[in-house]
C-alpha cells in the first residue's frame, strides 16, 4: 500500500474457503479466522484440518445471536438469542463435526461484547488452555467476571450494573487493557454502552476497577447496534486509539494510559474525540489502525 500514489489504497482479491455456507458474521484474531454460518455453525481456520462446531438451537423462536474469538485467536463464545452460550476452543481434537462446549454458568445471559485478557496461560503446546479472566458484558446491561476452558465457564460475578449506574442500555463493546508497568499494576476497561464511551482505570482485578470512578464520553446518538473498535499497538501492548461508528458518523479518539509512579493521575479518554458525519445506513465492521480507519458502509469499501 502506497499513501503517496493516487490509486486505490485497497484491493479486492477473492478468498476461497472450503465451505458450502452463506456467512453471516466473521471474526478475525491473530490469523485466525472464525465464521458464523447460516445454518448454525462456527467454523474455525486457526490451522488445517478446519475445526467446525455446529450450535445445538433447540427451539424454533431461538437462533445464534454473535460469535467472539479471544486475542490469541485459540477461545472463542457463542452467544444465542435466548442466553445460551457454548465454548469452543481451537486445540479441540479434529472429528468431522464438533459439539462446543455448553456454558452452563452463562446461562440467561444474551452476550453483546467481551473484554479478553490478551496474555492467556498457555499450555505444553503453546496454546492456552484457559482464557484468563474475561469480562462479559451482556443486553442488559451487566458487566460479568468468569472464565472460559474447555470445562466450560467458570462461575460468573456480576461487577458491575451499567442501569444502577443511571445508564440503562446495552453493554455494545469492551476492551480489557492491562499495565505492568505501573505501581501497583492496573487494568484499563473501556466500555461502550448505547449512548456513552466509559473508562475505567484501576486494579488489580475487574472488580477492584470498576468500582473507580469511569471518565465518561457522550456519545452524538444512542444507538443499541453501535460498535466500538480499538487500535492496539503490540508494541507498546495497550490500546491507542478507538473508533465508535453508529448511524449519524462515527467517533474517534486516543485511549489515555493510566498514571506512572511519580506522574499526575490522567484517568480519562481521550476529550479529543472528534464525531464524523455519515450517512445512513450506518456502517459496519469497522476497521482502525493507527493512521486510518475503513467503515464498511455496504457492499463496497468507500
Amino acid at each position: 500500500m502506497n499513501l503517496t500514489t493516487p490509486e486505490s489504497h485497497f484491493f479486492l482479491s477473492e478468498y476461497l474457503f472450503p465451505v458450502e455456507c452463506i456467512c453471516r458474521q466473521m471474526v478475525v484474531c491473530n490469523g485466525s479466522r472464525a465464521l458464523l454460518t447460516d445454518d448454525r455453525r462456527v467454523v474455525l481456520d486457526l490451522r488445517y484440518p478446519m475445526l467446525t462446531f455446529r450450535i445445538p438451537i433447540k427451539s424454533t423462536e431461538d437462533d445464534v445471536h454473535k460469535i467472539f474469538l479471544s486475542p490469541c485467536g485459540h477461545h472463542g463464545l457463542a452467544s444465542t438469542l435466548q442466553g445460551e452460550n457454548y465454548y469452543f476452543w481451537s486445540k479441540t481434537p479434529v472429528r468431522s463435526t464438533l459439539a462446543p462446549i455448553r456454558c452452563d454458568k452463562l446461562q440467561g445471559l444474551v452476550v453483546e461484547a467481551v473484554g479478553w485478557s490478551r496474555d492467556p496461560p498457555e499450555g505444553p503446546d503453546g496454546a492456552s488452555s484457559s482464557s484468563g479472566p474475561v469480562l462479559i458484558g451482556t443486553r442488559t446491561g451487566q458487566l460479568v467476571e468468569t472464565e472460559l476452558s474447555k470445562d466450560g465457564a467458570k462461575a460468573k460475578t456480576l461487577v458491575f450494573d451499567f442501569a444502577k449506574a443511571g445508564d440503562p442500555s446495552p453493554v455494545t463493546g469492551l476492551v480489557v487493557d492491562a499495565f505492568s508497568d505501573t505501581s501497583p499494576a492496573q487494568l484499563r476497561i473501556t466500555a461502550t454502552t448505547s449512548g456513552r464511551i466509559y473508562q475505567f482505570v484501576g486494579g488489580p482485578g475487574f472488580q477492584a476497577c470498576l468500582s473507580t470512578t469511569p471518565a465518561v464520553v457522550e456519545l452524538p446518538e444512542k444507538n443499541p447496534a453501535a460498535q466500538l473498535s480499538v487500535w492496539y499497538d503490540k508494541e507498546a501492548k495497550r490500546s491507542k486509539s478507538f473508533l465508535w461508528s453508529g448511524v449519524t458518523g462515527v467517533c474517534h479518539g486516543r485511549l489515555r494510559p493510566p498514571a506512572r509512579l511519580g506522574q499526575k493521575e490522567d484517568k480519562g479518554a481521550s476529550s479529543s474525540s472528534t464525531a464524523l458525519p455519515a450517512a445512513p445506513p450506518a456502517p459496519y465492521s469497522p476497521v482502525l489502525r493507527d493512521m486510518w480507519w475503513v467503515p464498511l458502509p455496504g457492499s463496497s469499501l468507500p
